[in-house]
C-alpha cells in the first residue's frame, strides 16, 4: 500500500446517478379531443415549415390525431358573404327650436317649468317625449333635442309627425303655443344603420376605416376590448363631422362588428338654421353624401384570411426575422383564445399582443373562419348613399 494511504480509509467511489430523461424524450400526454385543438397543432406546424409550397407543407405534417387534408385537385374558390344590408335610413337626433320674441305665456310657462340650470340655459327637469326642453331667457330661444324615433332612425317622410308628437307631450305638460311649421333646426344628426352578418368582417372594416386620411380633416378612433367601437371624422379644429360607431356593442343588442351605425353631424348658428318643413328624402340624402364622399373614394375591398392565411403570415415573419419562433408561438395562441373568449391576464400584455398583431396586418382579435372571405365596402357605401336608400 503507498505510503500516503496509510492509516486512511479507502473511499469508496461514489455510485453514478441515473440519467434523468430529458425533456424532449419524455412521454407526452395524449392529444386533446377537442376540436380547437386540431387547430393548435396546424398553426404550431405551419409557423415551423419553410416550404412554400402548401401541399407540401400539409404533407409533411405529422401531429397527433392527424386530419386528413381535403382534396386538393379543383380548390374551392373562396366564399363570398352576402355580408351586409342597410336597415334603414334616416335621423337619429335633431334639436328643434323656437323664438319666443317679445316674450308671451310660452315663456312664463317656461319660466316655471325649466328649474334646472345648465350654462346659459335651463331644462325641465323630466324628459317629454325621449326629448330634454329647455330654454335661453336672454335670446327667448326654445329648444327640445332628442330622439324622434327612440333608439330606431326616422324616416325623412316621418319627421314633421313626430314633430306633432313631441309638440302634443309638450302641450300635455302646460308648454303650449308650439307648432311644428314654426320649428326650426339647431343641431341634425342624420345616420345609415349596416347589420353585418360576420362580426370579423365588421371588426376589419372598422379597424381600416380608422387608419385612413380623408381630406384635410383629423381622424380620431375608439377602442374598447382591444377593437375600435368608433371613428370620428374631423376638422382641423375640432369639430365633429362625421362618426362610424358600433352601435350594437355599445346598446349590447348585438356582437360587436355586427350592427354598425354612419353618422353625419350638423350644428347650425344663428342665421343658417333650416325650417323643419326642407327635412326631406333629397335633402337629407345630399347632406349624407356631402360628409361621406371622402370616405367612399378611399374605401375598397378587402380579404379576410382564414386560419392558414394568418398561419402562412406567421410563417413569412418568422422566416424574415421579423418575429422569434417563440413571439410568434405567442401570438398565435393570443388570437385563438381571444377567439374562445378566454381571459389572458394582464391588461398591459394583452395590449402589447394586439399592437403586435397589427403591426403584421392583423387588425382584429377575433377568428371566426377557417377560409378566406373577402368584403367590398365601397358597393355598401353606395347602397348607403343611393336614392333608394333615403327614398
Amino acid at each position: 500500500m503507498p505510503a500516503q494511504l496509510v492509516g486512511m480509509k479507502a473511499r469508496r467511489k461514489p455510485r453514478r446517478q441515473p440519467r434523468r430523461q430529458c425533456f424532449a424524450y419524455r412521454r407526452q400526454p395524449p392529444p386533446s379531443k377537442t376540436p380547437g385543438a386540431n387547430f393548435w397543432f396546424l398553426l404550431l406546424k405551419l409557423l415551423m415549415a419553410t416550404s412554400t409550397d402548401k401541399q407540401e407543407s400539409h404533407a409533411q405534417l405529422d401531429f397527433p390525431n392527424p386530419v386528413t387534408p381535403p382534396a386538393t385537385t379543383a380548390p374551392p374558390p373562396s366564399p363570398r358573404i352576402p355580408t351586409a344590408k342597410v336597415l334603414a335610413a334616416g335621423i337619429d337626433t335633431w334639436s328643434l327650436c323656437w323664438y319666443d320674441r317679445p316674450p308671451t305665456s310660452l315663456s312664463l310657462s317656461l319660466r316655471a317649468l325649466a328649474t334646472v340650470p345648465a350654462g346659459r340655459a335651463y331644462l325641465v327637469p323630466t324628459r317629454v317625449a325621449d326629448h330634454r326642453i329647455g330654454w335661453f331667457p336672454d335670446h327667448g330661444l326654445i329648444f327640445a333635442e332628442g330622439h324622434p324615433a327612440g333608439h330606431d332612425l326616422c324616416r325623412p317622410s316621418d319627421a314633421v309627425a313626430a314633430s306633432d308628437r313631441l309638440i302634443q307631450a309638450a302641450s300635455n305638460l302646460g308648454i303650449q303655443t308650439l307648432d311644428s311649421s314654426t320649428a326650426i333646426v339647431r343641431r341634425l344628426d342624420v345616420a345609415v344603420d349596416v347589420f353585418i352578418a360576420s362580426p370579423s368582417i365588421g371588426l376589419v372594416f372598422l379597424e381600416r376605416l380608422g387608419r385612413e386620411a380623408y381630406g384635410s380633416g383629423k381622424v380620431v378612433t375608439y377602442r374598447q376590448h382591444h377593437c375600435v367601437q368608433t371613428v370620428i371624422l374631423k376638422t382641423n379644429a375640432g369639430r365633429s363631422q362625421a362618426r362610424i360607431y358600433d352601435k350594437g356593442a355599445a346598446h349590447g343588442t348585438e356582437r360587436p362588428g355586427q350592427l354598425l351605425r354612419l353618422e353625419a353631424q350638423w350644428r347650425f348658428g344663428n342665421g343658417s338654421r333650416p325650417p323643419l318643413e326642407t327635412l326631406d328624402a333629397f335633402t337629407l340624402r345630399h347632406r349624407f353624401n356631402s360628409r361621406f364622399t371622402p370616405v367612399r373614394a378611399s374605401t375598397t375591398a378587402f380579404q379576410l384570411d382564414g386560419f392558414s392565411d394568418l398561419a402562412d403570415r406567421f410563417r413569412d415573419a418568422v422566416s424574415s426575422g421579423r418575429l422569434s419562433p417563440s413571439r410568434a408561438r405567442s401570438l398565435a395562441g393570443y388570437l385563438l383564445l381571444m377567439s374562445a373568449g378566454t381571459n389572458q391576464g394582464a391588461s398591459r400584455t394583452k395590449c402589447e399582443l394586439a399592437r403586435e398583431c397589427r403591426a403584421l396586418g392583423i387588425a382584429f382579435p377575433t377568428l371566426t373562419s377557417t377560409a378566406t372571405s373577402h368584403f367590398d365596402a365601397s358597393s355598401l357605401l353606395d347602397e348607403c348613399m343611393s336614392i333608394t336608400t333615403w327614398s
